[in-house]
């Protein structure tokens, strides 16, 4: 191809010589024809006369004329040929690129720009005008070419050519992007101005052919993501995100695109939830966009509620998105979710109440149990099981349970229930009764429930509920002393009185007490009478037989005493002394002086047993020491008075 071009200009080449040849020849033989018409005038005028003879003269006059046209030939050959310059020959002269018919947007084409000066004379001054193809930008260029953004031209400016000098140059444009498709890009004749002196001459290169632009855009990216936005499985009243990504990875603008999300019809989209403008209408979320560029991407993204209607357990949602370009449907999507519909039966509860009524659950009473399972869920529970372990402190009372499904399990050591067919909103009673264990019967404690149901793969726990077993308080009350205490039956008495006034309760009243002991011999035996009882009330009731003695080992003992009582954890009383009017026993009101100061010590109760026995101590005293019969009374009311502010309601300690 390169060859038949290079040929065909080398024709054009010699026609042109043979033209120019034939002018210059016609005009000199009109100058010399127009010469000789008027020298033959002017001899004819002054009628000159030649001897020679007619035929001679045409001889010279033709030989002359020859003469003149050679003369004119090798004057034009010489001038306008040999010594002219000369970038005609296309064999050297000519602009060469790859031959890509098609281009990419983004390609690179080279173009290379040879010249020659084939002629006989040098050229002072080659300039070569290369103007840049629309939708093409200069990327590179060889040599000491001047750009002007401007007119989109690349001038190079080269000086002294000389004959059969010849060089190139090279530049590299680069196709737009993007382009649409079809696109053409046309380069245009390379100019060629070069001059010598005054003279200036003209060429122009042909470029070649153009190039078409192929490109498209490319959506191959394209994708849909959802996701349930309230996590695990998807239910009645869930959101779904959708995602939808669309790019464009081509190298085309893409215009007038459009997305369209199909919807399921148990999904509704709110507006607020859908972003880059979309609108929702029939079904359907749509997006259009005017443009997208090449390396454009968007992120849609909306959400949509599952309202239930029709669906079924285990439905597909489907949603369905199409990439619309050009009105033509050229990719599609979709993405779905499971719908899981569950029984729902965690709004169950259960009640438990002492059967007796009453304000206190004692052992041997009956507690009666009622479970109300309720189905809120989504649709009907077909086979459930109610699982009611029985607690430690109770006992199943037998045949008192709901017939229906009822089994007894050691493995729970409780009661199941197989059930089934709970409807949606409706509810089931289950009811038994239990009773409370007899080892409670001094012991308190509470009766709590672990109840459930499992419905398929579901669990549902049933709140606790619990209710108190109060157990009977007892009390071992431990009354140490003298004769006082050994010679009378207040103790007894006292006993009566805690029984009387707290029947709930069960006193152990006991005596610890020896005629005539003192407080020191107390102490002495009281690792091994009074604290292996362990007694939750101490009553100290020593001093009638210290007073007159020894104050200072009375104090160390009934100190000593309270500090080994409160050591095993009774709550301990200290009775004061008196009165007393035995001869040699007159400064007992100073041993009740160490009495109060070891109670303040201690922070123990006082019982002043004293006053009121002093109302009348002919009446309550029989030799001015013992208490009568009366006396024990006042003594056994006075101490109960004082211990039952240090007990509750039911009379155990408080």
């Amino acid at each position: 191809m390169k060859f038949k071009k290079l040929a065909a200009g080398f024709k054009n080449s010699l026609c042109s010589f043979f033209k120019k040849f034939k002018e210059q020849a016609v005009r000199v033989i009109n100058i010399s024809s127009s010469f000789f018409k008027k020298a033959f005038k002017k001899i004819k005028n002054f009628r000159i006369r030649i001897k020679l003879g007619k035929k001679n003269i045409i001889i010279i006059v033709s030989v002359f004329i020859v003469v003149l046209i050679a003369a004119a030939a090798g004057y034009y050959y010489y001038f306008y040929i040999y010594t002219m310059p000369n970038f005609e020959d296309e064999l050297y002269n000519n602009v060469m690129t790859a031959s890509m018919e098609k281009v990419d947007p983004g390609d690179s084409l080279t173009y290379k720009v040879n010249y020659k000066n084939s002629g006989y004379r040098s050229v002072d001054i080659l300039q070569i005008t290369i103007e840049i193809p629309e939708n093409t930008s200069l990327k590179s260029s060889t040599g000491n070419g001047i750009y002007n953004e401007e007119n989109r031209s690349l001038q190079y400016t080269i000086e002294d050519i000389l004959r059969e000098s010849s060089g190139s140059i090279e530049f590299e444009i680069e196709v737009a992007e993007p382009l649409d498709n079809g696109t053409e890009i046309i380069p245009e004749d390379v100019k060629f101005d070069y001059f010598i002196k005054e003279e200036s001459f003209k060429k122009l290169l042909d470029s070649g052919n153009g190039h078409i632009v192929e490109s498209s855009p490319d959506f191959s990216s394209f994708s849909i993501y959802s996701a349930d936005i309230n996590g695990g499985l998807l239910g009645l009243e869930d959101e779904i995100k959708y995602t939808i990504s669309i790019k464009n990875t081509g190298n085309m603008i893409a215009r007038d695109v459009e997305i369209r999300s199909q919807l399921s019809p148990h999904m509704n989209p709110g507006d607020n939830y859908i972003n880059q403008s979309g609108k929702y209408s029939d079904g359907n979320v749509v997006w259009n966009f005017e443009e997208l560029a090449p390396g454009e991407q968007k992120t849609l993204t909306f959400k949509a509620k599952l309202e239930g209607g029709e669906v079924k357990d285990m439905e597909e949602i489907i949603n369905n998105v199409v990439l619309i370009y050009n009105g033509e449907i050229i990719d599609e999507k979709e993405t779905s979710n499971i719908v899981r519909l569950f029984p729902d039966l965690s709004e169950s509860t259960a009640t438990i109440a002492d059967a007796n009524g009453g304000g206190y659950l004692w052992s041997g009473e009956t507690v009666s149990v009622r479970v109300t399972i309720k189905n809120t869920g989504e649709r009907r529970a077909d086979d459930y099981r109610l699982f009611c372990p029985i607690p430690g402190p109770v006992t199943y009372i037998s045949k008192s349970g709901t017939a229906e499904g009822i089994n007894w399990s050691d493995d729970i050591r409780g009661l199941i229930w197989d059930l089934s067919g709970l409807e949606v909103g409706e509810s089931k009673e289950i009811t038994f009764k239990m009773a409370v264990n007899n080892d409670y019967y001094y012991k308190s404690g509470t009766i709590t429930t672990d109840f459930y149901i499992i419905s398929g793969d579901d669990e549902f726990v049933i709140e606790p509920v619990s209710i108190y077993i109060q157990g009977h308080p007892y009390l071992t009350v431990v009354a140490m002393g003298d004769s006082l205490i050994a010679k009378s039956d207040w103790v007894q008495r006292l006993d009566g009185k805690l029984e009387a006034a707290y029947p709930a309760a069960d006193y152990n009243t006991l005596a610890s007490a020896a005629n005539g002991e003192m407080s020191f011999e107390g102490l002495a035996r009281f690792d091994s009478t009074v604290g292996p009882l362990r007694p939750q009330i101490l009553i100290i009731a020593y001093g009638t037989n210290d007073t007159g003695i020894s104050y200072s080992y009375f104090k160390y003992s009934i100190d000593t005493i309270v500090a080994k009582a409160k050591n095993i954890g009774a709550t301990v009383f200290i009775n004061l002394i008196g009165p007393i009017s035995t001869p040699g026993k007159a400064d007992w009101p100073k041993y009740n002086n160490a009495i109060m100061e070891v109670a303040a010590k201690y922070g123990v109760p006082v019982i002043n047993v004293t006053s009121p026995l002093s109302q009348s101590t002919g009446k309550y005293l029989s030799d001015g020491m013992h208490y009568t019969s009366a006396g024990s009374e006042v003594v056994a009311q006075t101490v109960f008075n004082s211990i039952s502010q240090y007990l509750n309601g039911l009379g155990g300690r408080r």
